[in-house]
C-alpha cells in the first residue's frame, strides 16, 4: 500500500481540491482526480527530506498559538508605525544562535519569522561557531 500511495492523507486531500476545483463529481473528473491524487504524491516522495513524526501535538498547538498572537501583535504594530508614523524605524540584522537541526524544525521556523510582518528574510548559516545562527533580517 505504502509503494502505490507513500502519503495517502495527500492523496485524499489531492482528489477533493481536484473535485471542488471542478465542482462536478463526474466519473470522468473522479478518474483524473484519483490519477492526480496517485501520481503527484509518487514524483514529489523522492524531494521529502524525512518522514515526520509528531511526538508531543500540546506543543505543536501550543507553538501554532503563541506564534498567531506574536504575528497578530506584530501586525497591530506595524500598522500603527504606518497610520500614525511611529518614528524612525530600526532595521537591522539579528543573529540568533541554534542547536536546531531537524529540517522539518528549520523549515517551520523560518515560516513563522517569514510570516510575521516586519522581518523580510530567514537565512540559515551553518557552520558557524555555534551548530547553525538564523540571521534574521528585520525592518
Amino acid at each position: 500500500m505504502k509503494r502505490w500511495l507513500p502519503s495517502p492523507l495527500l492523496s485524499a486531500f489531492l482528489l477533493l481540491l481536484w473535485l471542488m476545483l471542478n465542482q462536478s463529481i463526474e466519473p470522468a473528473h473522479l478518474l483524473l482526480g484519483a490519477i492526480l491524487a496517485i501520481a503527484v504524491p509518487l514524483l514529489v516522495a523522492p524531494l521529502r527530506p524525512t518522514p515526520v513524526r509528531i511526538s508531543r501535538p500540546f506543543t505543536i498547538i501550543r507553538l501554532i498559538i503563541y506564534a498567531l498572537i506574536e504575528i497578530f501583535r506584530s501586525c497591530f504594530n506595524v500598522c500603527t508605525l504606518i497610520v500614525f508614523g511611529g518614528g524612525r524605524l530600526n532595521s537591522q540584522f539579528i543573529r540568533i544562535p541554534l542547536d536546531l537541526r531537524d529540517p522539518h524544525g528549520l523549515a517551520v521556523l523560518a515560516c513563522i519569522i517569514n510570516s510575521t510582518p516586519g522581518t523580510v528574510w530567514v537565512e540559515i548559516i551553518p557552520g558557524t561557531q555555534r551548530p547553525g545562527v538564523a540571521c534574521i533580517r528585520s525592518a
